[in-house]
């Protein structure tokens, strides 16, 4: 991602805070003759004030967990050297340049897209084990439905069929462009 140092987050709880929001990711790979992306529900998986040791990835950064359906193609893309992007997505618009003063000069006036996105990369896992995928399942389904019964009965009865992946995140990049008008 092209990202410009001013643009950059330097405060790794808003970049945490954004992506616990999104809840989504766009999961990226290669599958041997082109990139392959899927739109997958995550979860930031970080130890509370942990920087190493289980779940801190290699970086102390933690894993992103996510989830793809077992009929999805793309997770049999994965190899044991697969590395993976995720993509979280954010607000995005058009800025005119009509709204900077600045820019009213002839030859000046340059559009630009504003948009909040954070880019994960690391090494991808698949887990085959029923438990693990009804933990994760469950996990990522638990913040987003209301407390109390529904239809169709739980989420790890029907995950049988399922597959999931760890994307264990070695860094991230943010970016975040917010429109200010300049005084004249």
């Amino acid at each position: 991602m092209y990202l410009p140092k001013r643009f950059t987050a330097r405060d790794q709880a808003a970049v945490e805070a954004f992506v616990d929001r999104a809840g989504a990711a766009d999961l990226v790979m290669f599958d041997g003759t082109k990139p392959v992306a899927s739109l997958i529900p995550v979860i930031w998986d970080r130890p509370r004030g942990a920087r190493d040791g289980p779940g801190a990835g290699g970086h102390g950064h933690g894993r992103l967990l996510g989830h793809l359906a077992l009929a999805n193609p793309q997770w049999r893309s994965a190899g044991p050297q697969t590395v993976a992007l995720a993509i979280v997505h954010g607000p995005q618009a058009y800025i005119s340049p009509s709204w900077y003063p600045s820019k009213v000069r002839p030859g000046t006036v340059v559009p630009t897209w504003n948009y909040v996105s954070v880019h994960i990369t690391g090494p991808l896992t698949i887990h085959r084990d029923l438990e693990w995928i009804r933990d994760v399942v469950s996990r990522l389904t638990a913040g987003t439905k209301p407390a109390g019964r529904h239809p169709g009965g739980s989420a790890t009865r029907r995950v049988t069929s399922s597959t999931a992946s760890c994307v264990r995140s070695s860094g991230s990049s943010w970016r975040s462009r917010r429109w200010r008008p300049r005084k004249s």
